[in-house]
């Protein structure tokens, strides 16, 4: 089976985790997934070639709209694809939706990664285009209740029109290690201090206001108690 990947930024963030968790299991279970990209890279892009992906990079949407398009087109018509999945943060970009159904694929996936939309023109394009995405994918797919609900609306999650898949991780490379924590609290200088951390990107979905009024009220409570973000910057997508 071949699955073209659409959606994936320049940098490895939550939802380019997502698609590689999955990619590295499947590919050995006969699933192929390729990668369209519109930017300079893609994240994860020298592992992706490993893999045996092959990566497409085609004219940014935003700049070139037209070229966009024609190459897309011209992506699915050499090659017959089984399914186009298209990872989405918003509304604002159907496009590769479109495009997949007037190529006649026979499975193209809408996968809601998001829960909100930040940007006044993202928006109106959002709330735009938010009832289209029945028109041109055949399955709907978020991943939590919120995500799916946002971007397919109430009544589409409701009617068992939405699939819910969880962003699954291979837990024991997370597992915990007391040695690898009390070494990377010493090289921080973290010893004796109460470490609240966040992993995402600084990016309005994320909630960072709100950490930010949380902590405040830890702090005139707790001294020894410290803040710590790690993400890549809004903007990518």
């Amino acid at each position: 089976m071949k699955i073209l990947q659409i959606g994936m930024g320049n940098v490895a963030g939550g939802l380019e985790a997502f698609v590689m968790n999955y990619y590295r299991v499947l590919v050995y279970m006969d699933i192929q997934f390729d990668f369209v990209c519109m930017y300079d890279k893609i994240a994860y892009e020298e592992e992706i070639r490993k893999l045996g992906g092959r990566i497409y990079y085609i004219p940014n949407v935003k700049k070139n709209y037209q070229g966009y398009i024609k190459e897309l087109k011209k992506i699915l018509k050499e090659t017959k694809y089984d399914a186009v999945h298209v990872n989405m943060l918003s509304a604002a970009n159907i496009v590769p939706l479109r495009v997949a159904h007037t190529m006649k694929v026979p499975k193209i996936i809408a996968h809601s990664h998001s829960s909100s939309c930040p940007g006044l023109i993202r928006k109106i394009m959002d709330n735009w285009n938010r009832p289209k995405i029945a028109k041109y994918a055949t399955d709907r797919i978020a991943c939590g209740e919120m995500a799916g609900r946002w971007l397919f609306g109430d009544k589409a999650f409701q009617s068992g029109q939405v699939t819910l898949i969880n962003n699954a991780i291979q837990a024991e490379k997370f597992s915990f290690s007391e040695k690898d924590r009390d070494s990377l609290r010493k090289e921080l200088g973290w010893e004796n201090k109460t470490v609240i951390g966040h992993v995402g990107r600084f990016d309005i979905p994320k909630n960072h206001d709100r950490m930010l009024d949380i902590f405040q009220q830890i702090v005139s409570e707790k001294k020894d108690v410290m803040l710590c973000l790690v993400g890549p910057k809004e903007g990518l997508y």
